[in-house]
């Protein structure tokens, strides 16, 4: 789970609002560090209220992007209303106006491996935005109404975006979104997405891409074939799956059914060496112990190989904050065992791994990111971040460099 750190600037009300910030992560999982030095996320809630309190986030800001560059900033609050220019020069990932506040939880917890706007490139991965904002209308989710309708960025766009990570090295591309797989919708189930992909893959040959986020409710069998046939997609594919049981997926406004979740995820499996990770969601109202054990039964039939769990939180405004919630302490049991479920997956997937020889990309000295999402130490022979290797698997979470990427 990710990690994260937390500075409060100004008010007592700031205070307060940062202190249940730093709760609802924690609950979620998140691990809080009391430094920002290292962590993944940097939550700043800021003050405008003098030019003192001005010039002492900028400054602020400034050190934490010298300091720690691979931290994602995300800003909240007054300071946000008078300072969007800074704010976009010095590449802060996601900021929340004082009438975005209460969703900043939510909306990380609801997709902590991409940021909903597009970040900073990290020195290692490129990060590619192809959409915003979303038409589905699950009841539990709060996107829709802080991110907008879905629309996507033009496909000339995106290329010239693609060229510029080209031009700063980047072998990964991380292509992300709020919902990748409906870009261009109105064309198609994936006519718009699949054109996409192939003209993306057609400017070079020096690079992969990985997806992100992928909606089960989008996919197509032609789309999940050309996944697992395009050796330059990364095998890596999370599915915002929610949930295995169908009652709970018609209660929460994903009315397809658990057997056509089953049937994408086997054509996805065929991949080789593919991390199968899901999204799952705990403790939504209407879930007794029955309708947990139709999920675990689902996940257990499955080839996923690893989970995020999410206990439900009601959103302010969505349909299913009105709704009864289950017990708190059946929840946290129940979170319990998916994680037993989740650690015997990931352990088999890593022991499956041993020998075998994969791509990826360097992400600091001595660390390769495999292009199956494995953060694997290597010698530090090869230094150099972002340049692309083939890494031989010597043991879980060890092995040595090749060659580099042609």
């Amino acid at each position: 789970m990710p990690t994260f750190s937390a500075s409060n600037f100004g008010c007592r009300l700031n205070q307060a609002e940062t202190s249940l910030w730093i709760q609802r992560l924690q609950e979620a999982g998140w691990t809080f560090l009391p430094s920002w030095k290292g962590s993944d996320y940097l939550l700043i809630n800021g003050c405008t209220l003098t030019q003192r309190a001005d010039a002492e986030i900028r400054r602020f800001i400034r050190q934490v992007r010298k300091g720690s560059p691979r931290t994602r900033l995300v800003v909240a609050g007054c300071f946000v209303h008078t300072h969007r220019t800074f704010l976009s020069d010095e590449g802060v990932d996601l900021v929340f106006p004082n009438e975005a506040k209460d969703s900043l939880p939510e909306t990380l917890i609801s997709a902590p491996a991409a940021p909903l706007s597009t970040p900073t490139p990290t020195l290692a991965r490129g990060f590619l935005k192809i959409n915003d904002g979303c038409d589905y209308r699950c009841r539990y989710c709060i996107i829709p109404s802080v991110r907008g309708p879905a629309r996507s960025l033009a496909e000339e766009a995106v290329e010239e975006r693609l060229r510029q990570l080209l031009r700063l090295g980047h072998r990964e591309i991380v292509v992300t979104g709020i919902n990748i797989l409906t870009y261009r919708r109105e064309e198609g189930v994936d006519e718009g997405f699949l054109r996409l992909l192939e003209r993306l893959l057609a400017l070079s040959p020096s690079f992969y891409l990985r997806l992100t986020s992928l909606d089960p409710r989008a996919f197509s069998p032609r789309l999940a074939g050309f996944l697992v046939s395009e050796p330059r997609v990364a095998a890596h594919f999370h599915l915002s799956l929610q949930n295995g049981s169908p009652k709970i997926l018609r209660a929460m406004g994903r009315p397809e059914e658990a057997d056509r979740y089953s049937r994408i995820l086997s054509l996805l499996a065929k991949k080789e060496d593919r991390l199968l990770a899901a999204d799952y969601i705990v403790g939504f109202p209407g879930e007794g112990e029955e309708e947990f054990q139709e999920g675990l039964a689902f996940l257990e039939g499955s080839p996923l190989d690893y989970l995020h769990i999410f206990p439900y939180s009601p959103r302010p405004g969505t349909p299913a904050a009105l709704l009864k919630r289950p017990h708190s302490a059946s929840v946290k049991e129940r979170v319990q065992r998916l994680r037993r479920f989740h650690e015997e997956r990931f352990s088999l997937f890593c022991r499956r791994e041993v020998g075998r020889v994969l791509k990826g990309v360097i992400i600091r000295a001595g660390e390769v990111l495999t292009e199956n999402y494995m953060e694997v130490q290597v010698g530090k022979e090869i230094s150099t971040e972002r340049e692309g290797v083939f890494v031989e698997m010597t043991g879980v979470g060890r092995g040595k460099i090749l060659s580099l990427l042609p």
